[in-house]
């Protein structure tokens, strides 16, 4: 990148480390989709459990240059103040920096503000979370709301990822001027490739099997009624968290010969999955955005869902909505598929290109390019 290419600082709760190597995967992604057009560095603060002290290490992530401030677990009060050191040391680090853009304001969403004050440049805030969502109640702490309200006084931009969560946001924030920008897909990694037919419909679900989200029970309990009623079908679960209470559960109700749980993947190794599946399911309860679903659309995979994240942006065409918390709703929708379901995967793929890399550059380069020369 050219040392003329202004220099944006991205700052984030969440991003992956030694320790949760998949947590915030969609921000270090985001920092990589800009480093190719602009200089980026990444603050990444880290509770070191096995540090005494604090400690700054720069390490070079391709194009982007990330700045592990590590602090020592300790006691809370400790904590707290060696946190705010560190980061403060970490800053120090930068050069010259032009924009900062903050990912996901809870739990840390201090640095977003601090960052502001010893920079003096704009903040564009950009939201993941699904501590916004309205079928739960979110008791935000004093200094929780504080902080929200600070961030909607002092940020040059608010960004949500979906126009679900922007909808949500705005139960919380006065403002009707939210942006929209989703997360982006590799289209070099996950392309368009036409289905084969085969004689057992292949199923395909990607997640952390969160079960106060994901419902990964509805799922099971779905494939247990096809399989009760004789229906041809296979299922593979991909998932970056421990699933051994999920394979468990799938023997408890006798369909671990119908279903397949595999364990991390990288990136580059998660579209042949797409590939080799008849249609992708998700059964949450709750997305902000849910890259599963833009992946499968790139892929030209169908989609069987509920209405949650993207899913409300996707046409018909491409998906069989399910109910929430409904395993018969979930069974029915899959045994459209079964049946033969008909879909057009290029035309899913085509409008899966609005979430390629290129595309949702582009949106950013709309935003960026206000602030910055």
């Amino acid at each position: 990148m050219p040392e003329a290419a202004p220099h944006i600082l991205i700052v984030s709760s969440w991003y992956p480390n030694d320790k949760s190597p998949f947590l915030g995967n969609f921000v270090r992604r985001h920092a990589q989709l800009l480093s190719r057009k602009y200089r980026v560095s990444v603050i990444n603060l880290i509770c070191c459990e096995t540090s005494e002290k604090n400690n700054i290490s720069i390490i070079e992530d391709g194009d982007v240059k990330e700045i592990q401030a590590k602090y020592p677990q300790g006691s809370k009060l400790s904590r707290f103040g060696n946190r705010s050191r560190v980061y403060s040391d970490a800053l120090k680090e930068l050069e010259s920096v032009d924009l900062i853009i903050g990912h996901v304001l809870l739990p840390h969403g201090w640095m977003f503000l601090h960052a502001l004050r010893v920079l003096k440049c704009p903040l564009i805030w950009v939201e993941h979370g699904s501590y916004f969502r309205r079928d739960k109640r979110r008791r935000w702490s004093p200094r929780e709301r504080l902080i929200r309200r600070s961030m909607v006084l002092r940020a040059s931009e608010i960004v949500a990822v979906s126009d679900t969560l922007r909808y949500d946001m705005q139960r919380y924030i006065s403002s009707d001027t939210i942006k929209v920008i989703g997360n982006h897909v590799d289209e070099s990694i996950f392309t368009f490739k036409k289905k084969s037919k085969s004689e057992t419909t292949q199923f395909l679900h990607i997640s952390t099997l969160d079960a106060n989200t994901k419902n990964p029970v509805g799922i099971i309990d779905a494939c247990k009624s096809l399989k009760d009623e004789g229906q041809s079908f296979h299922l593979t679960i991909v998932s970056d968290e421990d699933a051994s209470e999920w394979t468990q559960y799938s023997k408890e109700r006798v369909v671990d010969d119908v279903i397949t749980f595999v364990g991390p993947q990288d990136w580059k190794d998660i579209p042949q999955f797409y590939h080799q599946a008849d249609a992708f399911v998700l059964n949450s309860d709750y997305e902000t955005f849910s890259i599963v679903l833009a992946e499968a659309l790139s892929t030209g995979t169908p989609i069987v869902t509920t209405e949650v994240g993207i899913a409300p942006e996707i046409p018909d065409s491409a998906k069989i909505l399910v109910e929430k918390k409904d395993p018969e709703s979930l069974k029915e929708g899959l045994k459209k598929v079964i049946q033969g379901h008909e879909f057009n995967h290029q035309e899913i793929a085509t409008f899966g290109e609005r979430f390629h890399s290129y595309t949702i550059l582009n949106e950013w380069d709309q935003i960026i390019s206000k602030y910055v020369g």
